[in-house]
């Protein structure tokens, strides 16, 4: 992920974030309005991974919530 003070003077800005289960989705704009979208994986194995898409958590929303971005910010700073 780009931290936010290089991204922002590049003119990228992040918009939403979104915990997916297996991964996190970060939805940027450009600084041409064009988006991009990174995925980090949650798990450390594909095992995991499938064994979290088996559970009622991932049954009853498999699209996840969407995050607070001034917190996940904040969170990466350490």
């Amino acid at each position: 992920m780009l931290p936010p003070n290089i991204a922002k003077s590049q003119g990228i800005t992040l918009q939403v974030l979104i915990q997916h289960g297996a991964t996190t989705a970060l939805h940027y704009r450009e600084a041409d309005g064009a988006f991009a979208e990174l995925q980090v994986d949650n798990y450390a194995t594909t095992q995991e991974a499938a064994d979290f898409m088996h559970t009622q958590a991932y049954a009853n929303g498999p699209l996840g919530p969407v995050l607070d971005k001034p917190m996940m910010i904040e969170a990466l700073r350490i």
